[in-house]
Parts: C-alpha cells; structure tokens; sequence
C-alpha cells in the first residue's frame, strides 16, 4: 500500500496480522497506519518509496535479529488479543449479556 489514496493510509491490512503470525517481516511505506504499527512495534521496514529498494532491504537484512523480531511479533498478537478480549466485554456489556 502507498499513502496517496484514504483507505491506504488508515487501513490495516489483513497481511500485518498473517506476517506477524507467521513471523514473517512486513514492507509498508511511511504516512500510513500500517507503518506506526511496522515501526512501533518494529516488524519490518517502512520506506518512503521504492527507489531504493535493493538497499534498503540488504541494510534491513543485514541488521536482522530473529530473536528480537520474534519478541516483536508475539508483543504485537498479545496486544491485539487484549484488544478483541476489551471489544468482546464491552460488546457483551452493550447487548445486556
């Protein structure tokens, strides 16, 4: 996704949830809401554009720690189950259950 159109800046894509399942690194670009949680929670990289793709990716990789980025993929599901456990009490408050 770029950041040109709406959707592309405030949508989280159903790949940030599989590829940090899979602890797989994500390429997003900077400007969207993709790339605050890329970069908070460091699981991938974020570029500006794609001119410089080839460099940007061996720096990434070079520098890669798996350990570290597996840390970063477990932080980010935990935060996402809080998350669904939070929406689903609210839910069960708002339906009288």
């Amino acid at each position: 996704r770029d950041n040109k159109s709406y959707n592309d800046r405030v949508a989280l894509p159903n790949r940030l949830y599989s590829a940090a399942l899979f602890q797989r690194p994500s390429l997003c670009y900077e400007g969207t809401a993709l790339a605050k949680i890329v970069e908070k929670y460091s699981l991938g990289l974020c570029m500006k554009n794609d001119d410089n793709i080839e460099e940007a990716l061996l720096t990434y990789f070079n520098s890669f720690c798996f350990a570290g980025f597996k840390k970063s993929c477990d932080q980010f599901l935990e935060s996402v189950r809080k998350d669904q456990d939070l929406f689903r009490k609210k839910l069960q408050i708002f339906i009288g259950k």
